[in-house]
């Protein structure tokens, strides 16, 4: 396993000296910005810090060997194609823990660009699904097979009829599917459904490494861990049984009020084989999950 650092620079002769020395690749971004990839232990970051001494990589992530992956008895599985949208939030979900925030905190507005939050704004500690998703439109799905909802921190996640069959043919065990509803007859969309984890990991039997923080619902006090790209969560080998999929109970948020919590989704070995190489991976992200 290692640890990739994105950096960003502003141009500079000698930083690109640098990294042509090292053969490191590097894109120009707007305004003459450098930006390029590298792992954490990098013989050229002292270097760097010898010009730049307050260096610090903007984000960073986890690349695993393929010796790794193979030799992996779990995973965890994130999506990344959020390109779906939930038309009717309030038919689909029941929300609770409601409060009040107050201070002033930013927050995404597609149609604004950015805004932020009123000192009296209304927000809820978590919600339940109570009916299916709601799209305005047929999906498109080309040679991909997964795509995904993200909406204020959670994540859900969708396939289309031939990753519905080929996980039903396998016989993977510990999802079901569901059609979601188009939003003007409330009719089921034919080629999509929501693909749901049924078996949930108890929040005892599992935990967070490398959080950057813990919060807690300030209505009913559940334990959330702050997230950063470099979290993992780690599960009990007691809680993984034989099922194919699992999910743990809404317990990561990456920080912001406006943010409900989500869960982890897990996948088994056997899982990730029959998603490998049936190409599923163009739009879904895998990595070992921790265990103890």
């Amino acid at each position: 396993m290692k640890i990739m650092q994105r950096y960003s620079f502003e141009y500079d002769p000698k930083i690109i000296e640098i990294l042509d020395k090292y053969g490191i690749k590097y894109e120009l971004g707007t305004h003459q910005c450098i930006y390029f990839k590298i792992p954490s232990d990098h013989e050229c970051i002292p270097v760097l810090k010898a010009i730049s001494p307050d260096l610090k990589p903007d984000f960073s992530h986890y690349k695993f060997s393929d010796k790794e992956m193979n030799e992996a008895e779990w995973f965890t599985m994130r999506s990344t194609n959020n390109k779906l949208e939930n038309a009717l939030d309030e038919k689909t979900f029941e929300f609770s823990c409601k409060f009040a925030k107050q201070i002033n905190v930013w927050a995404p507005n597609r149609e604004a660009g950015t805004r932020f939050v009123p000192e009296d704004a209304v927000f809820y500690g978590h919600e339940t699904q109570v009916a299916p998703y709601y799209f305005s439109k047929k999906i498109k799905w080309g040679r991909n097979f997964f795509y995904s909802v993200l909406r204020r921190g959670t994540e859900d996640f969708f396939c289309n009829d031939v990753a519905k069959n080929i996980i039903t043919n396998n016989g993977l065990k510990g999802a079901s599917f569901l059609p979601p509803l188009k939003k003007q007859t409330s009719e089921p969309i034919e080629d999509i459904y929501q693909f749901i984890i049924d078996n949930i990991i108890p929040e005892s039997s599992c935990e967070v490494v490398d959080y950057r923080d813990i919060y807690h619902c300030p209505v009913c006090g559940k334990k959330e861990y702050a997230m950063d790209t470099l979290s993992r969560p780690r599960v009990s080998k007691a809680a993984l049984g034989d099922q194919d999929f699992y999910a743990t109970e809404p317990i990561l948020t990456w920080g912001n009020d406006w943010c409900i919590p989500d869960h982890f989704s897990i996948i088994s070995h056997r899982a990730y084989e029959v998603f490998k190489a049936s190409g599923f991976t163009k739009t879904l992200e895998l990595f070992p999950l921790l265990t103890y």
